[in-house]
């Protein structure tokens, strides 16, 4: 057993039971799960880049690994700082494994049946050892609905419709295309912060999906955050991307609704800011359809795209 295992289930018990050490950085290696994306992937994840090609991604909620194995990607690696999210992508992998449609829905969204025990038991038969012996120690300390409405889980969750609008793969028809081929994919978590990245990875990708990091560059790197991001980008991230390959830089929510005369708690909420940073040929902005809109309300979401030039080294 991998010692940090021990280390992993002491700091998740204490996100269980509320206590928490003063960390004043919003993602650190024990933050809350993502239980799923709020990004709409399913708009902007397209199966002809993704065919076939080498990818890298944040880790979060397992969701972007999912729906870049559906669309039959050559190999699926992640990343991420939280060392938690690796116990529970791996979960869901296994959830997929081995559930059904509507019992995978069932113990992974939100409701009074989420996390059963009785569900985890046929789950964790297919678990490796580090990963049950976690999910084994972190049952046995709250029932499934206790321990989804814990601190362990982050509270930035969308309904269970909008979730499945997300994701491409959990449209009943994709999940059971997914369930037969995720056994041939072996995803690398590395624990890492994106700064650490590029001295750590063994390979090149033919694309990098970064979600929202950006909304905590100033987090990461020194002010100004854009400046700073795109020159990680550009000069050290971009040597671990292929020819021609493209970095999905930052997803943006509500975009067309930015205004320039407002104070965004974001700096890539700023139309000025980000124009100026990422207004050259390299990078293009793609705009789609929000997961959320409605009859009463229609907005759009968008990506700001990385392309690696020919002559990049």
């Amino acid at each position: 057993m991998d010692k940090n295992v021990y280390i992993d289930i002491k700091n998740a018990l204490l996100r269980i039971n509320g206590i928490q050490k003063n960390i004043s950085k919003q993602h650190h290696s024990y933050s809350a799960i993502y239980p799923f994306t709020n990004e709409n992937i399913e708009e902007y994840y397209k199966k002809n880049e993704i065919q076939g090609k080498d990818v890298l991604t944040v880790c979060s909620s397992g969701d972007h690994l999912f729906n870049a194995m559906l669309l039959d990607a050559k190999s699926v690696d992640c990343f991420d700082i939280n060392r938690l999210s690796k116990y529970y992508m791996c979960l869901k992998m296994a959830g997929i494994n081995c559930l059904n449609y509507d019992e995978f829905l069932t113990f992974f969204t939100k409701n009074n049946k989420c996390m059963d025990k009785s569900t985890y038991k046929i789950i964790r038969d297919v678990l490796e050892n580090d990963i049950k012996y976690f999910w084994d120690e972190v049952f046995s300390n709250k029932n499934g609905k206790k321990l989804r409405k814990s601190t362990l889980f982050s509270k930035d969750e969308n309904y269970k419709k909008n979730i499945i609008k997300c994701n491409n793969y959990l449209k009943p028809e994709n999940y059971y295309i997914l369930k037969n081929k995720i056994s041939k994919y072996n995803p690398k978590f590395l624990n890492l912060d994106i700064k650490e990245l590029p001295k750590n990875l063994d390979k090149q990708y033919d694309l990098i999906y970064l979600s929202n990091i950006v909304k905590s560059i100033d987090e990461i790197f020194e002010k100004p955050g854009l400046i700073e991001y795109k020159k990680f980008l550009s000069n050290e991230l971009s040597k671990n991307l292929k020819e021609n390959g493209l970095i999905f830089l930052a997803y943006m929510y509500d975009y067309l609704s930015y205004d320039d005369g407002v104070k965004w708690y974001n700096r890539i909420d700023n139309y000025k800011e980000r124009k100026e940073t990422f207004g050259s040929n390299e990078f293009e902005t793609r705009i789609f359809n929000s997961p959320f809109n409605s009859f009463l309300c229609e907005n759009n979401d968008a990506v700001i795209v990385y392309k690696k030039e020919l002559d990049k080294r």
